[in-house]
């Protein structure tokens, strides 16, 4: 069985950032979709199901990526994202499901987190049952 290919939403408000995002996982063989802002993100991942987000902290007219995934997350919960910003101030982040470039980033940078986020497998919370209790 082939498995099919992450699908990934970028979201960034310069125009050169996504396409060369969008260049580097379409070379990749990735089925990518490229969006400017955060109300579009938000109307794509109310309706689509994506692998993965490729978020830009800061979007323009003051929208907070993090906040579009929190929302998203609300009817996906294991939705996974990169995140990407030329500074991490403040930058909290879910440890199963999330990762971090810094801007500027390289080619293998990129293609190396996506594929590594793909993979991750978050962690199991640990219910009773796990932990050997009876209940």
């Amino acid at each position: 069985m082939v498995e099919r290919p992450p699908r990934i939403l970028v979201v960034d408000d310069d125009p050169r950032v996504r396409d060369l995002l969008t260049g580097i996982l379409a070379d990749e063989g990735l089925s990518v979709t490229a969006v400017a802002d955060g109300t579009e993100a938000t109307a794509l991942l109310d309706t689509r199901e994506f692998s993965l987000v490729i978020m830009d902290v800061r979007l323009g007219e003051g929208q907070d990526g993090r906040e579009v995934i929190e929302r998203a997350r609300l009817t996906q919960p294991e939705l996974k994202s990169l995140y990407i910003s030329g500074g991490t101030a403040g930058l909290a982040y879910n440890p199963d499901l999330d990762g971090f470039i810094s801007k500027p980033f390289r080619k293998r940078e990129v293609i190396g987190c996506v594929w590594e986020l793909h993979y991750r497998e978050p962690r199991r919370r640990q219910t009773e049952a796990d932990a050997g209790g009876t209940g």
